[in-house]
């Protein structure tokens, strides 16, 4: 007898590299998940520039009415700055917060805006108090700020 060796069955097909079927379909979902990322950033911020644009136009209709008083110009303003938060920040639950924990939030959401600067005064006193002083371009300036940073 021959010195014969037993027959070596091949391996099974590599999973590297894969046929080019495989190629297009990745290529493909690459493809398809970039357009929805983009699509959905899209529709995201479409629906903040809204917000943006409603509060914006409610803050100039407020700062045109000469017939409010300070403390109702200050709450009407606060009342608007709380409704817009509730819709851009609805996992913070800014609902519930009021004082300095209200101007806390809102100095966090827009770094710039200072809320705190205008003092207890400016946003959260006024509206208790009917003979409180509100500097009406400081508040609509940091609320036109904070409308800006949604």
């Amino acid at each position: 007898m021959l010195p014969l060796r037993d027959v070596i069955a091949p391996g099974g097909p590599l999973w590297w590299p894969p046929a080019p079927g495989w190629w297009l379909l990745a290529a493909a979902f690459l493809v398809l998940a970039g357009l929805l990322v983009r699509w959905l950033r899209k529709r995201y911020m479409r629906s903040y520039a809204r917000l943006r644009k409603a509060a914006m136009a409610e803050l100039h209709q407020l700062q045109a009415r000469n017939d409010l008083s300070d403390p109702l110009f200050a709450d009407r303003v606060s009342a608007l700055l709380k409704r817009a938060a509730i819709v851009r920040y609805r996992e913070q639950q800014p609902a519930h917060l009021n004082g300095t924990a209200w101007l806390a939030f809102l100095d966090q959401s827009a770094p710039g805006a200072n809320f705190s600067e205008l003092g207890r005064e400016g946003l959260l006193e006024a509206q208790y108090r009917a003979d409180a002083q509100v500097d009406r371009a400081a508040l609509v300036q940091a609320a036109k700020q904070w409308i800006r940073a949604l």
